[in-house]
């Protein structure tokens, strides 16, 4: 952190008391703590989301500026897959049959799941000589149209 608003002065500010607060999509404070800087002028912390708070994007704001974030619900996994590795040379346009296991985290396997998985391929070329930056397979480089 810098304290100098004129952007002039370059020092850290360390030792400084910082309070934050989280608000939520709707400029609610949720939740407010107070730091002290550190000696790179960083502050380091956790907030407790309350019981019934919004989810999604919240904001993390002091006296020296906002930022946002992201505050999603944990939802433990309550199973794993495990894919089996393809064997053999794969192309473009083939056909693949992929095995695999689920099995629950209590040990049990899960029977009869239904698997549903999409592939996507994007190619893209980058240019070292043209003034556009980047071809893609959708838009390809001229001298391959």
């Amino acid at each position: 952190m810098n304290t100098d608003t004129d952007r002039t002065d370059r020092d850290v500010a360390t030792n400084l008391p910082v309070t934050v607060d989280l608000q939520d999509e709707r400029s609610q404070t949720v939740a407010t703590e107070s730091f002290i800087s550190n000696a790179f002028g960083s502050v380091q912390g956790s907030f407790h989301v309350p019981q019934g708070a919004f989810t999604g994007r919240m904001t993390l704001r002091c006296q020296f500026g906002a930022v946002s974030i992201r505050v999603e619900e944990y939802k433990r996994p309550k199973f794993e897959v495990v894919m089996e590795t393809v064997k053999g040379v794969v192309a473009l346009g083939d056909t693949v049959i992929v095995a695999g296991t689920a099995k629950a985290f209590s040990g049990a396997m899960i029977d009869h799941a239904k698997v549903v998985y999409i592939v996507v391929r994007h190619t893209h070329f980058a240019s070292w000589y043209s003034s556009e930056s980047v071809y893609s397979s959708r838009n390809p480089p001229p001298h391959s149209r």
